[in-house]
């Protein structure tokens, strides 16, 4: 049996692959500018969030977080 590794084309490439994909929940209040439980919640209810449950922890994808925040400084313009 061949096992063949693959590497990324670059380092940028490998940097972006280590950049974590979900963070908890104070971690993306943090990110958003120390938002409170509440404000955070209706962006999950709203579905402008995207939460994730790990085990019985609940995290926030990242994914998400860059979404809002692109479109509170597309508002800001």
């Amino acid at each position: 049996m061949t096992v063949k590794a693959t590497f990324p084309a670059s380092s940028a490439d490998a940097a972006a692959d280590l950049q974590p994909k979900l963070v908890s929940v104070e971690k993306a209040r943090s990110l958003l500018g120390d938002i409170g439980k509440t404000r955070l919640y209706e962006y999950f209810y709203s579905g402008d969030l995207t939460r994730v449950k790990v085990g019985a922890r609940t995290c926030v994808t990242v994914e998400s977080i860059d979404r809002l925040v692109a479109r509170f400084m597309q508002q800001a313009a």
